[in-house]
């Protein structure tokens, strides 16, 4: 992939069919998570993105859930969330 922006490979869904990956502006906005999805075409796409920072993601050994870490409530907090549908 290219970007203009930074990209930060951060977790393996354990089916191997998506990889979260964190972007991050090079103009010093928010960070944010994307999807890449493997196939017979492989997408990318926005999973969380907010003008809070998300990053340090990781999905569950089940692949149920997304751990990240955010600061939307003004402190760094750990989230989890249903995952692939966040």
């Amino acid at each position: 992939m290219t970007s203009e922006n930074r990209l930060f490979p951060e977790s393996f869904s354990p089916d191997g069919k998506h990889l979260i990956y964190r972007e991050e502006s090079s103009v010093g906005t928010a960070s944010d998570l994307h999807i890449l999805t493997f196939g017979n075409e492989t997408v990318s796409q926005p999973l969380i993105q907010s003008e809070f920072d998300e990053d340090y993601s990781m999905i569950s050994p089940d692949g149920r859930y997304i751990l990240y870490e955010s600061n939307e409530t003004g402190s760094t907090q750990i989230l989890v969330r249903p995952f692939p549908n966040v």
